[in-house]
């Protein structure tokens, strides 16, 4: 597994109506959010709707700092792999307040990240063809070249704001799923370079209250 420091993610990268503008919409897991392929996902009980989405996958492998221009980040060195993320849509909105959890939980939940393998050294500007299957059934077949922030500008964009180290890992942007159920399987394949799938179980632990606490 990656030793990550940092792990961030992108959403709303393909399709989105009106999402014109130079800001990625990022948002921010831990370490201990991340999980290896073949492993299992967990999701609370039906008061929710979580879903997933397959990305590609960047872990960068040398130090990249702040302020690095785009033409010097095409040369930065890189690994490449696929990647699952799972998002709870109204919790990432924050528009139920303090009735439900914030937005940094929204993704961030433990074993809501899947890394895959293998890790492929790659340059971050190459165009891929990220495939994502729920269920058995594919249902999304992207290539990087459509996303509203390519690669290196999402890199790019990061440099500005913050020191990219080793083993920092970025969920560049995906096709959600519908919301998931336990039993499903899920999957996703990078240009058949690299793979991640993952197994969705409901949460372990007796008496979670989405609200806040255990009972």
């Amino acid at each position: 597994m990656v030793r990550a420091r940092k792990v961030l993610g992108v959403r709303e990268q393909y399709g989105v109506a009106g999402a014109a503008g130079s800001h990625p919409r990022l948002c921010s897991m831990f370490p201990t959010t991340l999980v290896e392929t073949g492993g299992v996902v967990e999701i609370p009980g039906e008061d929710c709707a979580v879903v997933a989405a397959g990305h590609l996958v960047v872990v960068v492998g040398e130090r990249i700092p702040r302020f690095t221009i785009r033409a010097d980040m095409a040369s930065a060195a890189v690994d490449v792999t696929a990647g699952l993320s799972l998002c709870e849509p109204e919790w990432y909105g924050e528009s139920r307040s303090t009735q439900r959890p914030s937005r940094l939980v929204a993704t961030a939940v433990d074993s809501w990240a899947v890394l895959g393998k293998p890790l492929v050294p790659g340059s971050a500007g190459s165009v891929r063809r990220v495939r994502t299957w729920h269920g058995g059934r594919l249902v999304a077949d992207v290539g990087t070249d459509a996303m509203r922030l390519p690669v290196l500008d999402l890199l790019t964009y990061l440099s500005d704001y913050m020191t990219l180290e080793p083993g920092d890992v970025l969920f560049t942007g995906g096709v959600d799923t519908l919301p998931l159920h336990p039993g499903d399987r899920l999957a996703v394949e990078v240009d058949g370079l690299a793979r991640a799938e993952a197994d969705v179980v409901p949460l372990s632990l007796d008496g979670l209250q989405l609200a806040g606490g255990r009972s």
